[in-house]
């Protein structure tokens, strides 16, 4: 949906860009579950939004429709 979103945005002239991002393992209530895995490597959502924010203000329109990481690197999609 988003890369389709990308390319009628372009096609009719607008410069937004569209980005899907993955924020990592985010220590939140809502990640606070038991499951039967280690859950390693979880950041507070403070680090996450810093990490994410750095990841969009490096892309621009020819990274629209794109799907990248807080580590600002490209998602395996």
């Amino acid at each position: 949906m988003a890369r389709h979103m990308a390319a009628e945005l372009k096609r009719k002239g607008d410069s937004t860009t569209v980005l899907l991002l993955h924020p990592g393992e985010v220590k939140t209530d809502m990640a606070n579950i038991e499951v039967a895995w280690e859950v390693e490597g979880q950041m507070t959502p403070e680090e996450s939004v810093s990490a994410c924010i750095k990841t969009i203000e490096s892309k621009g329109p020819e990274d629209s429709g794109t799907f990248w990481t807080w580590e600002n690197k490209p998602y395996p999609w």
